[in-house]
Formats: structure tokens, C-alpha cells, sequence
């Protein structure tokens, strides 16, 4: 098959979040055997360079023609013979899908359902009916729709959107090429999350406000690391304790999962799947998060890490795992398997190409 991945925004290269998943979701495409297209906008702060060593072939387009100029975008879908046109979001494929039908099947990855996000974040009513018109209508252009979990598909079926076109895949992680540490020294907890992305800042200011002061009144020296790009009115009124680090956009993370002691996902809001939980397992580190932050995965993951939504009993679930390390060892390994075993992309990547393949069977 040949698959063509519209992507505009930030994308490489791409070191955490929806990017991220974008990223390895190609390349384990192409590790199977498909050909892997990235019809990149490009607004200027790319660098071509970066690209050439990759395994997918780019081709960059103008902002202005990636959105308006129709013939352009036939003419490369159909000069390099793409099957699938794979956009990211409802706005993307409502926009371009509808000149492309025609000419390729079209799939949305619904990495989150904008409509209930919104809801959660308590967006006004008027907003929150746009964005149900919004995903509606994308689905009548889109043939596929890839949705992370069966939570997610019955919030979609909700809004009157055809079962017929949603199949549930397993939001994944390269987990094998995540180093595993059994057990670690040093008093570090981490967060990993773009910042732009509203219930990822919310969860830090969580830490910020409630966490950190408290677990540093027993441990002076922990230190909690924040990972990712920033969103640069975060941290406008809002005090930041000595042991706070903001560490910005990290291009490997290896080095910062090897030093944690424990993991936190605070997160109050979201939709889809975080994959910030699986690459914590996959490095094995002690994992705490709210039910939101598990959402959409298996229901034994509950057994492999702590989840709590009483964020005032962080510090205290925090101080246990410091104290007595040895204590999740088991935990820890479990953890691991469970992740390479269910939701390594070298496996899970069969649920896309099966869907692709239904979709394009006549």
C-alpha cells in the first residue's frame, strides 16, 4: 500500500506527544513493507535536512497551497499513487478530504474526540456544538475512521457517527528501543507532555501548586523534572517552587527516564490515549496517575501502576515509592511485558494495515 500522512503544525524532529505517535505509527508502516508518504505543510521552521535521513519519503508544500490549491494536492496524491490519505484531525479532513475523495480512500486518526476534551475543559456550550458539526461532517468525507479506544467510539457513535466506519487501534510506543532500568537511585519525578496542550499544563500547575511543595517539606532534594515544548503563558502567575525544573522540548529521552525515581500523569482532562503511561512502564519507572490519564487502555494496567484521583495524596503515594523502591520491583517488570506485548508498534501496527486493507477492499 501506499499511504500519504498530511501533517501540518509542529512535527519534526518529533520528541513527544501526538508528533511523536505520528512518527513511529509511519515508520512501523514501513517496517512491514508499505510505502510511507509525509505531505508536509511547511511554514519555514522545518529544516529539509533533517528529513532526507528518514525512511518516509517528504514532500513540502506551501501553507497557503496545502489548504487551498486542490489541483497541486490531486496531482501529488495521484503522481505518487496514494491509496490512503491519512489527516490528523476532523478540521484537516473536512478541508482536504473532500478534494481528495475521489481519488484515494481518506482516514482520520482520531487522536482525541475534540467535542468531549472540550467538555471536560468546560468549553461553552456554542463551542462544543461547533466542534460536534465539525466531526460529523468529517466523517461523512473520511471512509476510515482510527479511533484509540472503544470509549472513544461510543463517544463518536453518541454524535451519529456510523460504527461502520470506526475501528479501534492500539495508540502505540517503540517500546524496545526505550531503555529499561530496574531500579534507580536519586530522587527525581518526572512529567512528560507537551505544554501546549491544555490538560498538560493543567496537570503541571497541579504539581506546582499541590505536589511539589509537599514532598519537598520531607525530601529537600527531589527534584521534579518537567519535559516538553512549552506554552509560553504557562507559567504567568503561577509560582514555581525551588524544586520545580522546566526542561523544555528534550530530543532524547533515554537520559531522563533512566534518572527517575517515580512518574506522574495528574491529568484531569483528556480523550484518546496517553502515551506518556506506556513509555513509563517501558522504562520502568513507578507510575502514578489519575483514571484519566489510564483512559482507554487495557484494564490491567491498573494492577501496574498506582492510580489516584485525589491529587492531595500525591506527595504521600510519592514518599512511599522513595522509602521502599524494592517494594515495586514486581510491578516494574510487569509493566515492561505488558507494554511489549500489547502496545509495541512491531505488533500493534497490524490492526492499522488490517483496517487499511478492509477500507480498500471493494
Amino acid at each position: 500500500m501506499r499511504i500519504g500522512f498530511f501533517r501540518d503544525g509542529q512535527f519534526l524532529p518529533p520528541h513527544q506527544g501526538g508528533s511523536n505517535s505520528i512518527y513511529n505509527m509511519m515508520n512501523a508502516l514501513i517496517d512491514k513493507g508499505e510505502d510511507v508518504f509525509l505531505f508536509r505543510c511547511f511554514r519555514g521552521w522545518d529544516n529539509p535536512e533533517w528529513y532526507k535521513k528518514e525512511k518516509f519519503t517528504t514532500i513540502f508544500i506551501k501553507s497557503r497551497d496545502f489548504y487551498q490549491n486542490s489541483n497541486l494536492m490531486r496531482k501529488l496524491v495521484i503522481n505518487n499513487k496514494i491509496q490512503v490519505c491519512q489527516f490528523d484531525s476532523a478540521e484537516a479532513t473536512l478541508i482536504q478530504g473532500k478534494y481528495l475523495k475521489d481519488i484515494a480512500k481518506v482516514c482520520w486518526e482520531v487522536h482525541n474526540v475534540n467535542h468531549i476534551l472540550q467538555s471536560r475543559l468546560g468549553v461553552d456550550r456554542e463551542s462544543i456544538n461547533n466542534t460536534v458539526r465539525i466531526e460529523r461532517n468529517a466523517s461523512e468525507i473520511a471512509d476510515l475512521l482510527l479511533v484509540r479506544s472503544e470509549a472513544d467510539k461510543q463517544e463518536l457513535a453518541d454524535i451519529g457517527i456510523s460504527n461502520q466506519k470506526m475501528t479501534v487501534y492500539r495508540g502505540s510506543i517503540s517500546a524496545k528501543e526505550i531503555n529499561f532500568k530496574l531500579l534507580r537511585d536519586g530522587k527525581n519525578i518526572i512529567f512528560v507532555g507537551n505544554l501546549k496542550y491544555k490538560p498538560n499544563e493543567n496537570a503541571v500547575r497541579l504539581i506546582c501548586k499541590t505536589i511539589a511543595p509537599l514532598v519537598i517539606s520531607r525530601y529537600p532534594d527531589v527534584r521534579f523534572l518537567i519535559a516538553g515544548p512549552l506554552n509560553s503563558p504557562l507559567q504567568k502567575g503561577l509560582a514555581v517552587p525551588s524544586n520545580v525544573v522546566f526542561l523544555g522540548e528534550i530530543a532524547e529521552l533515554g537520559q531522563l527516564y533512566d534518572s527517575a525515581t517515580v512518574a506522574l500523569c495528574p491529568v484531569l482532562e483528556g480523550s484518546g490515549t496517553r502515551i506518556k503511561i506506556l513509555e513509563y512502564l517501558a522504562a520502568g519507572i513507578p507510575t502514578i496517575s489519575t483514571s484519566i490519564g489510564i483512559e482507554g487502555l487495557e484494564n490491567e494496567i491498573k494492577e501496574l501502576l498506582t492510580v489516584e484521583d485525589n491529587i492531595i495524596k500525591y506527595p504521600r503515594l510519592i514518599n512511599r515509592i522513595i522509602s521502599n523502591p524494592n517494594k515495586y520491583r514486581s510491578t516494574i517488570e510487569s509493566g515492561r511485558k505488558f507494554v511489549l506485548k500489547n502496545r509495541d508498534w512491531n505488533f500493534t501496527i497490524y490492526d492499522v494495515i488490517d483496517a487499511y486493507k478492509s477500507m480498500l477492499t471493494p
